[in-house]
């Protein structure tokens, strides 16, 4: 437990809502403090069949400045499963490091971590 909030902190991209209605912006997240960081994007069932594209990006201030895509997303670990109930093993994904994630047909009609 040393490590976290000194070396690692965790954050939460979105609360659990529905992504298929406006635009979703996620949140700043200072790391000038830490070795890196580790984002949690909780999706519920959207009840449509686009799939999630989520991206990151980087900042020159922690509100306003200038923004630009980081792409340094190269594997991804994801839940899937129509109702998350505990018993979903970890799928990896890997890919060129990107600003994007890549999108897994079929999520949208799924809750993921």
């Amino acid at each position: 437990m040393d490590a976290l909030g000194r070396l690692f902190d965790i954050s939460c991209a979105w609360v659990p809502v529905a992504l298929n209605g406006a635009t979703n912006t996620g949140k700043r997240v200072c790391l000038k403090n830490y070795a890196g960081c580790t984002i949690v994007l909780f999706m519920t069932a959207v009840g449509t069949t686009d799939d999630p594209v989520p991206s990151l990006q980087q900042h020159t201030a922690y509100a306003g400045g200038t923004s630009a895509d980081l792409a340094v997303i190269d594997t991804i670990y994801r839940k899937s499963e129509t109702l998350l109930d505990g018993d979903e093993a970890w799928t990896k994904t890997t890919q060129t490091a990107a600003a994007i994630m890549t999108a897994v047909a079929g999520e949208a009609e799924k809750q993921n971590i």
